[in-house]
């Protein structure tokens, strides 16, 4: 089953890809997806086989571009496959937190990019006491020089270090961030 929200956000991501805003994605449009998907930086050239088998599977008919019915039915179908996927700690946490809790993966994406600001090590590091007040400030909106009394700090970090070790990761991160999120309507 599918749920419109579902849809939704993987329409919104449709027409941010949309880059000339044709309606339609063409190869380089399409190539910024499977970038993403594999972890490929800046000027690192994407291997052909892996693009040319991906563009394959959405555009069989060779027609050059695809609608949003052909690039959603793949990004279902694919989005989550190891082939297509890297194999980084975080992605395989968005695998996992996908299929456990059903977490929309470009919501997941918007968390990667929060939680990489804060952790030490970037997106495959942790968030330390340290660094929480300025994550809680920035997820519930609250400025960075607002006074949040020292024990609501260590209430809400203990809620979301779920297992104890002194240190927030991804998995932990993301489902405290969309819970606090989905709360807000």
């Amino acid at each position: 089953r599918v749920k419109v929200g579902e849809v939704k956000k993987c329409y919104d991501e449709f027409v941010r890809l949309d880059v000339n805003k044709d309606g339609i994605l063409n190869p380089d449009e399409f190539e910024v997806v499977v970038r993403k998907f594999c972890g490929i930086d800046g000027d690192e050239p994407t291997p052909s086989h892996l693009f040319e088998r991906q563009w394959g599977l959405l555009d069989p008919l060779g027609r050059g571009h695809v609608v949003f019915d052909d690039f959603f039915a793949w990004f279902r179908n694919v989005a989550f496959c190891d082939d297509i996927s890297s194999k980084g700690e975080i992605d395989v946490a968005i695998r996992r937190l996908v299929k456990q809790y059903g977490f929309n993966v470009l919501d997941l994406e918007r968390v990667r990019s929060v939680f990489s600001r804060y952790a030490d090590g970037g997106s495959a590091g942790c968030i330390d006491k340290s660094k929480f007040k300025q994550v809680l400030c920035c997820v519930v909106g609250l400025p960075m020089d607002a006074d949040v009394p020292e024990d609501t700090l260590k209430r809400y970090y203990r809620e979301i270090d779920v297992n104890g070790d002194g240190e927030v990761d991804f998995e932990e991160f993301a489902r405290w961030y969309l819970s606090v999120h989905s709360s807000d309507g």
